[in-house]
């Protein structure tokens, strides 16, 4: 079983495009790691106890 993760921020931002970059893939690519990383999201389960599983594209 793994921890529960509880990630609490404000933005000045809309709340739809907030959800947005939390819940489609391409608005992921855009902020997630370092600039000029791409990412393969290999797992993306948007559901409560879902699975969300990403590494760097090192190709």
């Amino acid at each position: 079983m793994f921890p529960k993760i509880e990630i609490t921020r404000s933005f000045n931002a809309p709340r739809e495009l907030v959800f947005k970059a939390f819940t489609e893939s391409e608005h992921l690519q855009n902020w997630r790691g370092p600039k000029g990383w791409a990412f393969d999201i290999s797992k993306f389960e948007l559901r409560q106890e879902g699975v969300f599983q990403l590494q760097p594209d090192i190709s």
